[in-house]
């Protein structure tokens, strides 16, 4: 499954449904305290503005797609969910080119150790199709769909995850990071070759760079 494949890859060499709908987590004053500035537009929302063209990689980053490139990240209560919304640079295509993969996420830190416990995220590829999932770190287990524990969509420029936070050990604080990827499938497997993330020098290992949640 393309969704296993591409998160494996994000979790060993990270380099670059459900309830009401709620309030939609981007619409409002994403960044007004500057790029990669926090806000708190309102109770239990949070929104980053990050800055233009700042993808990072191995492949010719002028031809890299703008649909890897992150405008904003915002998260909001949606009912008893939290509402995870991504707006990217381009259009993210409803069918991948062939031999191209891709993947969009947030990552959690949920124990305050400076490393991720969990990730939920959407890929797509051309042989699979759109998939969407979550990863526990510790028991390796992956939840994807009937078994995801909340929704998932693209429409545009935008990726939408919304996601229980039960599911995650945590109903109240945690610390996160947003990522984009996108890897060409070679005879040697899937390699990464460009992505966005959010904060722009955050990493899941050991980073004083992770975000608060709210």
């Amino acid at each position: 499954m393309a969704g296993a494949a591409l998160a494996m890859l994000v979790i060993t060499t990270f380099t670059v449904g459900c309830g009401d709908s709620g309030t939609d987590a981007g619409s409002s004053t994403a960044g007004t305290s500057g790029i990669g500035g926090l806000t708190r537009p309102a109770t239990g929302m949070v929104e980053v503005l990050d800055a233009r063209s700042d993808i990072t990689g191995s492949q010719n980053l002028t031809q890299a797609p703008s649909w890897l490139d992150i405008n904003w990240v915002a998260i909001a209560q949606a009912g008893n969910y939290l509402k995870f919304d991504m707006d990217l640079a381009g259009k993210v295509p409803d069918t991948m080119p062939a031999g191209i993969a891709a993947e969009w996420g947030i990552m959690f830190d949920t124990d305050s150790d400076g490393t991720p416990d969990w990730v939920v995220y959407e890929s797509s590829s051309n042989k699979d199709g759109w998939v969407y999932g979550l990863y526990n770190y510790k028991t390796k287990e992956r939840l994807t769909g009937p078994q995801f524990p909340g929704d998932a969509a693209h429409s545009d420029t935008k990726i939408t995850l919304t996601v229980n936070p039960a599911t995650l050990g945590t109903t109240k604080n945690f610390k996160w990071l947003a990522f984009t990827n996108d890897y060409i499938k070679g005879t040697d497997g899937e390699n990464l070759q460009a992505g966005d993330k959010v904060p722009d020098n955050g990493a899941p290992e050991n980073s004083v760079d992770w975000l608060p949640y709210p």
